[in-house]
């Protein structure tokens, strides 16, 4: 697990040290499809829309954003 945190946990738009570590988070309804991502720039926060199988509204996911010159994981894909 990283040592810092990368997802906006406490709900106040911004990652900062006052957000704890997780390595994922709980939809709470269906199942979660990826929907849309919108990078930031210069290292600003990226945002994500998950849509999930029961037709609700979309979700917004803070993450922690990068710069542009690094390769990193870009998602995971569970092995069954």
């Amino acid at each position: 697990m990283l040592t810092y945190p990368v997802l906006d946990t406490n709900g106040d738009a911004d990652i900062t040290s006052s957000d704890i570590r997780v390595s994922g988070i709980s939809v709470g309804t269906g199942i979660p499809n990826l929907a849309s991502i919108v990078n930031g720039t210069n290292g600003a926060n990226d945002n994500k829309y998950l849509l999930d199988s029961s037709g609700g509204n979309p979700t917004k996911l803070l993450e922690k954003g990068g710069t542009a010159n690094v390769y990193q994981r870009i998602m995971w894909r569970q092995i069954q």
